[in-house]
């Protein structure tokens, strides 16, 4: 995930998902040790690809650390990336916007994240 070309950290935070479907997989814990602390630099990621696949990842990622995990570590990154300048980083967190919304499941927490929707929408 520190890797200089911007292709292997793509690839790196791509097969972070297929990792926690394996049948023995990455747990909460290893994922809050190994993984999530990288998140946030690559979440700062100058390349936009990075970004992109980041959040395709973040909502099962989410589903597996659970609601106060996402909370305390996730939701500002979230927010962060559905305001992303290139379209696809910010499609790609709006495709599981539903599942973060579901793994929150704290009313103001999902109408905070269901505000910044609505602005990403309005701003068209």
């Amino acid at each position: 995930l520190k890797d200089n070309e911007q292709e292997v950290r793509k690839e790196a935070v791509r097969v972070i998902e297929p990792c926690i479907h394996l049948p023995n997989p990455l747990t909460s814990e290893q994922l809050q040790k190994e993984i999530l602390p990288q998140f946030l630099p690559l979440g700062l990621d100058t390349a936009q690809p990075v970004r992109a696949a980041l959040a395709q990842v973040l909502g099962p990622v989410a589903k597996v650390l659970g609601r106060d995990i996402t909370q305390r570590s996730l939701l500002s990154l979230v927010s962060d990336l559905m305001k992303d300048e290139f379209h696809d980083v910010r499609l790609n967190m709006l495709s599981h916007a539903g599942l973060i919304c579901e793994v929150l499941s704290v009313d103001g927490l999902v109408h905070s994240l269901l505000h910044t929707i609505q602005n990403l929408i309005m701003d068209n």
